[in-house]
């Protein structure tokens, strides 16, 4: 009888037992295993690839499809703000001679992009009126009040030089600055103009 009695004690202990442990596992958070989020098998799923990103445009360039932003003024000519605060740090103290060209080059290259080809001419005055607004859509890519430019209409280097233009071709502009000793074709000369005989037949 005494048996029975510790047998059915026991049987009651471990059935309390199983119960209690069924509601802790239900009221606790399901934690996984460390070894399984931090070591996964073999045969696990590799992780989702990060989405696609498009890459952020350079600083020094400009979307040609900001024209219609382009500030009005009072003579007819619309300047494109992005490209007049890019041109603002033409020749600053704090920057290397090429990144002056590199300004020059995206301007032409923001032209290029509204119009079709190359400011037209070859000259520095001819190639900064187009910029200026002299073209058929009268937007200006520089502002008129440039510390650059000269009063005769050109834009200087930061050593008061013109920038020598060598349009190539209507999709090509080479740009150079004549350098510190402010003579062109000498060793200190910024950037570099291709010689005609250098040219591909579909440069010339």
């Amino acid at each position: 009888m005494r048996t029975r009695r510790r047998l059915a004690v026991a049987l009651a202990a471990i059935g309390l037992g199983l119960v209690a442990l069924f509601v802790w596992e239900k009221s606790s958070p399901s934690v996984s295993p460390p070894s399984v989020l931090n070591n996964p098998g073999p045969n696990a799923s590799p992780p989702a690839p990060a989405p696609n990103l498009p890459a952020a445009a350079p600083a020094t360039r400009i979307d040609p499809a900001q024209v219609r932003v382009a500030t009005s003024l009072p003579d007819g000519i619309s300047l494109l703000p992005e490209s007049a605060e890019l041109v603002a740090d033409l020749n600053h103290p704090r920057d290397a001679p090429d990144h002056d060209l590199e300004i020059v080059e995206n301007l032409i290259t923001t032209y290029r992009g509204i119009f079709g080809s190359n400011p037209p001419g070859g000259l520095n005055t001819e190639i900064v009126a187009a910029m200026l607004g002299a073209n058929p859509r009268k937007l200006a890519i520089i502002p008129r009040d440039l510390a650059a430019l000269s009063p005769s209409g050109e834009l200087l280097d930061r050593w008061g030089t013109p920038f020598l233009f060598h349009p190539v071709s209507d999709e090509i502009m080479e740009v150079m600055s004549a350098g510190p000793d402010q003579i062109l074709w000498t060793p200190d000369d910024v950037g570099k103009i291709t010689p005609a005989n250098e040219q591909s037949p579909q440069e010339l």
